[in-house]
């Protein structure tokens, strides 16, 4: 028997478990200040929106490991230009439209899901209905095989006419 708290993340959708996000190019592209920004900042960017897509949307901000992470010497510097396209809450960071397409992910993955489990449950009870009636079927063929054998025993029994 299954806990509550078991039936619950059986059926929730982790955002760990997501392997694809579609992140969208066209509008980080277009942005006014991704276009107003230097190589380096760009690079620090883009490289954080995929770390954090990675991780699941939130990462502890620590510039000497995020400074390593985006190989930018000078992070602090660059991470002041760019800090306005991330939000940063408590000790993590987190970027608007990564957090925007993880939800959305998993909202898609959930409907999936869903629709599996149903189409799945809606193809089992059919054919549970199927092997019931089969069964009806195999007992008839039985009967029938039992019948063929009598014949072939009746057939291979000599006579006795002298």
């Amino acid at each position: 028997m299954q806990t509550q708290r078991a039936k619950r993340t059986e059926n929730k959708v982790r955002k760990k478990d997501i392997t694809y996000v579609s992140l969208d190019s066209k509008s980080v592209l277009a942005g006014e200040t991704f276009q107003a920004m230097t190589a380096t900042e760009r690079g620090v960017c883009l490289t954080l929106i995929l770390y954090l897509d990675a991780n699941g949307g939130s990462v502890i901000f620590d510039s000497r490991i995020l400074s390593r992470i985006c190989n930018c010497e000078n992070f602090d510097e660059v991470w002041e230009k760019i800090k306005h396209s991330f939000r940063k809450k408590g000790a993590k960071i987190f970027h608007k439209m990564v957090s925007k397409e993880l939800t959305r992910t998993v909202k898609l993955l959930q409907t999936r899901r869903q629709a599996g489990l149903k189409g799945a449950n809606a193809r089992w009870q059919t054919d549970n209905k199927a092997i019931t009636n089969r069964s009806d079927c195999d007992s008839e063929a039985k009967l029938s095989n039992a019948n063929r054998s009598e014949d072939k025993r009746r057939e291979n029994i000599p006579s006795r006419d002298l």
